[in-house]
């Protein structure tokens, strides 16, 4: 798959300073020293290069399951795993609010091989099984996979590639490589009905749900409880 276009983000204003947000992980790497893995390290530099927010569109919020309590403390094992709520703007989706899961915990050659995708909310997508498993292009290695995952994405680029996957336009959504064969089979024989269904699902599944404020990115110390 070609690599999706996006617009420039815009951030929520926030009491922090962003470049002394910046700054704070990048002296956690440092501090880090050889002592940390290349993983650690990658995931330092990309966090205090883009912030938390990893520079996503404002229909993303990000969600540190494993941040500590201590809104000063920053360590690498807080950023091996997070959460997109992600809400589709256009399309059949829409106005859903769809949380996906990148865990590197036991992806220990990251960046060199992808982090583990899931999607944690219940969808009719032809490329998203029963589980949660998520088939796209940038969650593969092979040699022969066109546009297939590279180190060069990063957090972010991954991130705008898997959430191209909501539009049915696009290359990400693909259900001539399909994961949920009643949903790729429902595309075929019956789009409307597969686009009913599809519809159907996020309003009975693709509910907000609440972030810990000590979850949060920096950035978004200050959005309210009600973003979504």
């Amino acid at each position: 798959h070609t690599t999706p276009h996006h617009t420039t983000p815009h951030h929520h204003t926030t009491p922090h300073n962003n470049n002394n947000t910046h700054i704070h992980i990048i002296m956690s790497a440092k501090r880090a020293g050889l002592r940390a893995s290349t993983r650690s390290l990658f995931l330092l530099r990309e966090f205090g290069q883009k912030g938390e927010t990893l520079e996503l569109p404002p229909n993303c919020e990000l969600e540190f399951p494993d941040a500590p309590l201590d809104r000063n403390e920053i360590d690498s094992g807080k950023y091996k795993r997070f959460i997109v709520h992600y809400r589709p703007e256009e399309g059949i989706y829409a106005n859903g609010v769809f949380r996906i899961e990148f865990d590197v915990r036991d992806v220990k050659e990251y960046p060199f091989q992808p982090p583990k995708a899931k999607m944690l909310t219940k969808i009719w997508h032809v490329n998203v099984d029963d589980e949660g498993n998520i088939c796209h292009n940038y969650l593969k290695t092979d040699a022969i996979v066109d546009g297939g995952y590279s180190p060069v994405l990063g957090m972010s680029g991954l991130v705008f590639g898997i959430i191209t996957m909501f539009d049915v336009d696009s290359d990400s959504f693909n259900p001539a490589d399909g994961l949920n064969p009643a949903a790729v089979a429902n595309w075929f024989d019956d789009k409307e009905g597969y686009i009913a269904k599809a519809k159907e699902y996020t309003a009975k599944y693709a509910t907000p749900v609440k972030i810990p404020p000590h979850c949060r990115p920096f950035e978004n110390d200050d959005s309210s409880d009600d973003d979504f």
